[in-house]
């Protein structure tokens, strides 16, 4: 009688820790669906570099259209595209020709908002009332005059599109950037800026 007691008492054990193995089990099975489910919802980021930290922020900010059509040539070398777009035979100085390309690509020249250009002149954006001097924003185009020497000559080498501003930052694309499009951050005091241009709304 007491063996079988014993045995009863066996057997029971076996029961109370196969159930507790099955708690444990379902228990862990639940936590791990529970963190793929918000996994899925919330995907981990790994950590952005400067320039796509940028890229986010600014898709954040209803971006002007002339700044959404230059960050989809960044890479592009050579500047045929746009020169031969502009209606150049042969290569020329493309800053200019690709801030053109990108305001047709948008809409901008046949609307008006932005003159059709391959210089780099601000004679024509002052007589449209589109010239600043300071207090740039995404969309504007940016001016520079290169010091060359230790000294400026007065005339305006290079032009380009302002993406952002941030905490006295000028983050800009141009084209003809080392022959090819590509992205370029200047303080905003930076004495080659020479000024910028506002697209008309």
């Amino acid at each position: 009688m007491h063996r079988k007691h014993v045995r009863s008492d066996a057997i029971f054990l076996m029961i109370v820790i196969f159930v507790f193995i099955l708690l444990t089990l379902a228990i862990v099975w639940s936590r791990q669906v529970t963190e793929e489910e918000e996994e899925a919802a919330y995907p981990s980021r790994e950590e952005d570099s400067p320039s796509s930290f940028l890229s986010v922020q600014a898709a954040a900010l209803d971006l002007p259209p002339i700044v959404e059509a230059a960050r989809e040539e960044i890479g592009n070398e050579g500047g045929e595209k746009y020169w031969r777009w502009y209606g150049f035979a042969h290569r020329v100085e493309w800053c200019a020709c690709f801030v053109s390309w990108c305001a047709n690509e948008c809409g901008y020249i046949d609307s008006g908002t932005l003159p059709k250009f391959s210089l780099c002149d601000k004679k024509g954006l002052k007589e449209e009332g589109m010239w600043k001097e300071s207090e740039p924003a995404a969309g504007d185009l940016i001016f520079f005059d290169w010091i060359r020497d230790g000294v400026q000559d007065g005339v305006i080498d290079h032009v380009g599109i302002v993406e952002e501003v941030q905490e006295g930052k000028i983050y800009t694309i141009e084209g003809n950037c080392n022959d090819a499009v590509q992205r370029q951050t200047y303080d905003s005091e930076d004495e080659q800026i020479v000024g910028y241009a506002r697209p008309n709304p």
